[in-house]
């Protein structure tokens, strides 16, 4: 047997299994990453859409004044339920590391800007248009809002 001929051919294996090797490892990382921000998305727009179907929650975003908006995540009498729904609805690991704000579509300058977030790497956000049900009988206002979800 030809040793130069066998240790040639272990060698062309060896190569090939590492550069397999090399790039499963390398489009794994990329499938990991796409699938993690997919699953946070649906978790954002899950929670938001169960909002938007909840009348008790819904008007009480709607009816809070518009220069009261900017509190309603820290103050716990305007639509503290919202924070709680939220709450409730989080996995433990993001229990402490969202946010939320509601703002008004007329007034894009108060009460819309994002939260501070400097020691994040990463921010996922989503958003909805919260309105109030409009009665068939012309009774009711459209003041629509915007209720903003942060994950960080």
């Amino acid at each position: 047997m030809d040793k130069r001929g066998f240790i040639r051919t272990l060698e062309a294996v060896i190569a090939v299994i590492v550069v397999f090797v090399f790039i499963y490892s390398v489009g794994r990382g990329g499938y990991e990453s796409t699938r993690e921000v997919d699953s946070i998305k649906s978790l954002q727009e899950s929670i938001l859409s169960e909002i938007s179907k909840n009348d008790v929650l819904r008007e009480c975003i709607v009816n809070t004044p518009p220069n009261q908006l900017k509190n309603i995540e820290k103050d716990g009498s305007r639509c503290g339920e919202v924070d709680t729904f939220i709450k409730e609805s989080l996995p433990p690991r993001f229990l402490k590391k969202y946010r939320f704000n509601v703002c008004d579509p007329k007034n894009l300058g108060e009460g819309c800007q994002p939260p501070d977030f400097r020691d994040s790497t990463r921010v996922y956000t989503s958003a909805v248009i919260i309105t109030s049900s409009l009665k068939g009988d012309g009774t009711g206002t459209y003041s629509p809002r915007i209720l903003r979800l942060w994950f960080f």
